[in-house]
């Protein structure tokens, strides 16, 4: 059988129009709802990255703010490094006395008695005082420019280098002789 269609050409366009426009319409409100979706998903994703970096940026700004408030820290710990090294370097390369006075202490015999006791120039020590006699000078001398001397510390047996007896005087009044005597010492030894 044969299909036999009644409605005429102009009213089927019609249709046709209506069908297209409603499918197209259909169609296009489809799409704006996909865009809109897709505009508020990339909206929201925007303002939260945004919201994201003004945190990252704050905590970096905090860090700043920490990092400037420490450089007074870090200066004065520049400071006390140098003050350190300064003070090191002056340790290490100064003389120890301390350890000269306990040696000098250490071969004074009893019968001897110092009144004036200085550091000269070029590693030497002027020493005055007075023994009772000859003998207890003759002793201390000794005692100063020997090597093997059992009193001096492990170390320091060549601390005096040489000893130079200047004058010896008998007082007439208290029979005690006096002396002056140069004593040279060896400088490396006190920068141990």
């Amino acid at each position: 059988m044969a299909d036999i269609n009644l409605i005429p050409q102009e009213v089927r366009k019609e249709q046709t129009k209506k069908q297209v426009v409603k499918t197209t319409t259909i169609f296009s409100i489809i799409i704006l709802i996909v865009v809109v979706g897709i505009s508020a998903f990339l909206f929201f994703r925007a303002q939260n990255l945004k919201n994201q970096a003004k945190v990252v940026n704050d905590h970096i700004e905090s860090l700043r703010s920490e990092i400037t408030s420490m450089s007074k820290i870090e200066i004065a710990g520049r400071n006390l490094d140098q003050k350190y090294s300064t003070v090191k370097s002056i340790l290490s390369s100064r003389d120890k006395y301390s350890i000269l006075m306990r040696e000098f202490k250490g071969r004074v015999p009893a019968t001897i008695t110092i009144d004036t006791f200085g550091t000269g120039k070029e590693n030497t020590i002027n020493i005055s005082g007075y023994g009772m006699d000859y003998i207890s000078i003759a002793q201390f001398v000794n005692n100063l420019a020997n090597k093997n001397y059992t009193g001096a510390t492990r170390g320091y047996e060549d601390l005096f280098s040489e000893v130079e007896l200047n004058s010896v005087n008998l007082d007439a009044q208290t029979s005690k002789a006096r002396f002056f005597i140069v004593i040279t010492f060896n400088g490396d030894l006190l920068k141990k």
